[in-house]
């Protein structure tokens, strides 16, 4: 969703940095057959901290409307603030069952195809649904599960909340026989509400958070670790949604995957409401 980028998962970048690193076979279900054995102990983690202080109820703001074809159009700029293409983001498919939302969000980054998100939004949050990426390794995917990436009500101002999940990625990498691990990190701050200036001459008030997103995996044999790590500021304004990103991503080793980008919002609508009107 938020932490990741259009056209590049965080599991294709995972998979592709192993596959330089010697690792065998490409994405999907491609790997060699494995399996875990007794004396592997992959130890599986699904835990979310909660941080202490007060919590500030956000559920009311509406800061992620996800009804069927509300979108977004944005520029995109560049670390020294160069144009560089157009983003857009869209609700293909919305329904809503029994207090929740389930919403594909597509999107697409200019000359880059698009990338689908399956979000959740219920009145503790708004969830990626990892059990729908077909991108994962199957038993993977479900141990990842849902990972709540805005959290209804929001923690105290600079408190850092984090969501961990790990367990079995279920193809063998590195030829050994085995499985191998991984380890997802989702880790969140809410920075507070700050003035937003709107393109079209307008002010509103905007919640900002960072977001990271770590996810790594390690061979079951030599060791080596293998991952990407997402970073974002998101700012979400009153009904109206994200009307602001800054976006990079690094290796594990600190090398550069995608340069910094700024997604600034052009134009929305959102829940039949167009602006600039």
């Amino acid at each position: 969703m938020f932490s990741r980028f259009p056209a590049l998962s965080a599991s294709v970048v995972v998979l592709s940095l192993l596959t330089s690193c010697g690792g065998g076979g490409g994405g999907g279900s491609s790997g060699n057959t494995a399996s875990t054995t007794p004396e592997q102990h992959i130890p599986v983690v699904a835990t979310e901290s909660a941080p202490i202080g007060p919590l500030v109820d956000v559920a009311a703001l509406n800061l992620m409307p996800l009804s069927q074809n509300d979108s977004w159009v944005y520029d995109i700029t560049d670390a020294n603030g160069n144009l560089i293409g157009a983003g857009d983001r869209i609700a293909v498919q919305s329904s809503t069952d029994a207090g929740s939302t389930q919403a594909q969000l597509l999107e697409v980054e200019h000359l880059n195809p698009g990338g689908i998100t399956a979000l959740v939004k219920t009145a503790n949050g708004v969830f990626h649904d990892y059990t729908t990426d077909a991108e994962l390794p199957s038993e993977t995917r479900q141990q990842i599960g849902l990972v709540r990436e805005y959290a209804f009500p929001t923690y105290a101002i600079g408190e850092a909340r984090t969501v961990v999940r790990q367990g079995v990625w279920n193809e063998d990498r590195d030829g050994d026989g085995q499985f191998e691990q991984f380890r997802l990190e989702y880790t969140q701050i809410f920075r507070g509400f700050e003035s937003f200036a709107l393109p079209w001459n307008a002010t509103v008030s905007a919640a900002r958070f960072s977001n990271a997103s770590r996810m790594t995996v390690t061979n079951s044999g030599s060791g080596e670790v293998s991952g990407i790590v997402f970073s974002e500021e998101a700012w979400l304004a009153q009904g109206l949604g994200p009307v602001k990103f800054i976006r990079h991503a690094e290796d594990v080793q600190g090398n550069t995957v995608k340069n910094l980008q700024t997604w600034m919002i052009k134009t929305l609508d959102v829940g039949g409401r167009i602006l600039p009107e």
